[in-house]
């Protein structure tokens, strides 16, 4: 019985160590965290956009439409009367924190003549006001955008690298160019003019599991189960051994 008995724990110990062995295979890896990149779209931005002239989207979508269907958009000026033009991102679900790195923004554009106007990355809440402060980035005030003259689309890039910001749930970002000093043209929405946003990577809440290649578990689960299973043959033949070799009692008396 006591033989027994052993021979059922290794078996269920070889069962259950399979499982035992994958846990421990399995390691918390934090994802690598990219960049997000936002392409300005010429859909208009849903209902309840308040601030600026011209409403748009941007999402990571790239553009769909050939590079000789551009969406262009112009910004004048009229006594006196600035215009701006806002692209807006869908809203975030959860709360959202972008790690520290460089804000890129790149669009394209055409001037008569040289140009200073307010460019600027922010974000907006859920009833669509004016960009929350602090903004994300900007170049506003005395710090202005300063575009040359240029009769045909020429690529602006602008960046800045700021330390990490929380974008809170329901929050959205917006990708602004205001207030220009004379009339500005933006190209986008098209291919070889894909205007966008690049931001740093999102910050991943937690981690997640991803397991090992389980080379080493296999190969300790393989040896377990064979040892196991010859120490059960061996039991068997043992106890079989045991069996043959007793002589059955005598029915027949001894004699007087």
């Amino acid at each position: 019985m006591r033989m027994r008995g052993k021979a059922c724990l290794l078996l269920v110990a070889t069962m259950i160590l399979p499982s035992i062995l994958l846990a421990l295979s399995v390691v918390p890896v934090k994802p690598e965290p990219g960049p997000d990149t936002l392409y300005f779209h010429r859909e208009a931005a849903p209902p309840g956009a308040l601030y600026g002239t011209y409403n748009k989207t941007m999402n990571a979508s790239s553009p769909t439409y050939s590079s000789g269907d551009p969406a262009t958009v112009t910004l004048t000026v009229t006594g006196g009367a600035q215009e701006s033009l806002v692209w807006y991102g869908p809203a975030y679900v959860n709360e959202t924190v972008f790690l520290s790195g460089a804000w890129e923004v790149r669009f394209w554009y055409t001037a008569s003549a040289p140009v200073n106007a307010g460019l600027l990355v922010a974000w907006f809440n859920e009833t669509w006001g004016g960009p929350q402060t602090p903004t994300i980035v900007g170049w506003t005030g005395d710090n202005k955008i300063s575009l040359g003259a240029s009769l045909t689309p020429t690529e602006a890039v602008f960046s800045q690298s700021i330390a990490s910001y929380t974008v809170p749930a329901g929050g959205r970002l917006g990708a602004i160019i205001r207030n220009p000093n004379a009339t500005l043209t933006v190209y986008y929405d098209c291919a070889g003019r894909e205007s966008r946003i690049e931001t740093p990577g999102v910050a991943v809440a937690g981690a997640v599991a991803r397991p090992r290649f389980p080379w080493m578990t296999l190969s300790i689960v393989l040896v377990a189960s064979i040892a196991a299973i010859a120490l059960v043959v061996s039991i068997a033949r043992r106890k079989k051994r045991v069996h043959g070799t007793l002589s059955p009692p005598s029915d027949s008396a001894g004699s007087i």
